[in-house]
């Protein structure tokens, strides 16, 4: 298949492209606006803030889910109507909150919003492998890397001051995704394409053969359980962080979600940097061990730093070397020996999907230690997860031009 794509890469590649990448956007800014908003949610609603969490980790659930079963829907309906099915489900989740009472009816919206975000997780995978060339796959991960970094970044210094704009309705700023989500709903109709046709196109059989095949390969395995533990650290210091910075700390809400932004704010330097990096060597296991062992030192500081300085210095290099070791990480995944739009698929959606999965349990243990222990310790125990990614990145073999041959299928 590669050989095919390098002889005549199609220039609609960067359509489908940005498509994807714009998709992605919208609804990471869906799941991304609950983490500065969930006090105000709390607030508003009576809803104890630790079951407000919940909207997250419903969302980051069904994302988990759907991202390793969107194998089967890709495979079924490909690229194009799986993407105009993911962005509905998007739309119908972010308007629909506009009507949500109760947690209940709130965490159903998430849950069907978070499905869109796994099918077009998945699809991004099938598509780098189908639409583009090996050498321009870097690039082109970074650039989806670094746009959820952008759009996660504009959320947390947006997402305050345009509450006071609407008048302190929270449920509109979900509704107003919802509406974006739709957009692109008509743009995939009008615009999408399923693969080009020098590539070889997804197989119309059961999902679960890219997802089985995948599961088979040691490097995705490891791929996997790296990023399942680094997922759950991320989503509880995303998730909380602002609430931490305001109850331990003793930041006002302002300045509490202004600090957590700069997570996703440095993250796009991180990116962009372990991107041209990851592409300069021609390597991903050096960069991705690096940035996984500097996100899990700088998490510790940052939540045991009680100066300023320290604080906003971990934040910093958390949100930098957190995002700096993603790209070469994803584009590992689309690099192996053999590898097919349905394997890439699939070891996507074990990749994301496994962590995401586990998140569910995480309000409940960070309810019950911070009742125990406090915030703070609660916050310290996921961060050691953080430091089990870095550990477990070690074990993941080179797959770059520089050692890809050495890679056993």
């Amino acid at each position: 298949m590669e050989e095919q794509v390098k002889k005549a890469p199609s220039k609609y590649r960067f359509v489908i492209g940005l498509m994807i990448c714009v998709s992605q956007m919208v609804i990471i800014v869906s799941f991304s606006l609950v983490s500065p908003l969930v006090t105000v949610i709390s607030r508003d609603t009576g809803i104890e803030l630790s079951l407000v969490g919940y909207l997250a980790t419903a969302f980051m659930l069904s994302v988990g889910v759907s991202v390793m079963g969107a194998t089967f829907i890709l495979e079924k309906l490909g690229v194009r109507r799986s993407m105009i099915l993911a962005m509905t489900l998007s739309a119908v989740g972010g308007i629909g909150m506009l009507w949500a009472e109760g947690l209940a009816a709130m965490l159903v919206c998430r849950i069907v919003a978070g499905i869109g975000l796994g099918i077009v997780g998945t699809g991004f995978s099938a598509v780098t492998v189908a639409w583009f060339p090996q050498r321009e796959r870097p690039g082109f991960v970074t650039v989806y890397t670094l746009s959820s970094s952008l759009v996660s970044a504009a959320c947390f210094a947006v997402a305050i001051p345009l509450l006071s704009w609407l008048h302190n309705n929270w449920r509109m700023e979900f509704a107003l995704l919802g509406f974006g989500a739709a957009v692109m709903v008509l743009a995939w109709a009008v615009l999408g394409r399923d693969a080009p046709k020098t590539a070889v196109q997804l197989p119309r059989r059961a999902g679960r053969g890219g997802l089985l095949e995948a599961l088979k390969r040691r490097d995705v395995r490891i791929i996997t359980y790296a990023s399942a533990t680094a997922a759950i650290a991320e989503n509880v210091l995303i998730t909380y962080l602002p609430s931490f910075l305001e109850t331990v700390r003793g930041y006002d809400a302002d300045t509490a979600s202004l600090y957590a932004g700069l997570v996703a704010t440095v993250g796009i330097g991180g990116t962009v940097v372990g991107g041209a990096v990851s592409s300069a060597l021609g390597r991903r296991r050096p960069v991705f061990i690096l940035g996984a062992a500097g996100a899990a030192v700088s998490l510790a500081l940052l939540l045991v730093a009680e100066a300023t300085p320290l604080l906003l210095l971990g934040i910093a290099v958390f949100g930098f070397m957190y995002r700096y070791k993603l790209p070469a990480l994803q584009t590992a995944m689309t690099e192996l020996p053999g590898v097919t739009p349905a394997i890439a698929a699939g070891g996507y959606g074990l990749m994301f999907g496994i962590g995401y999965v586990l998140g569910i349990f995480t309000p409940r243990v960070m309810s019950a230690v911070t009742q125990a222990f406090g915030m703070e310790a609660a916050m310290l125990l996921f961060a050691g997860l953080m430091a089990v990614s870095a550990l477990i990145s070690c074990g993941i073999r080179e797959t770059g031009p520089g050692g890809a041959q050495h890679l056993r299928r």
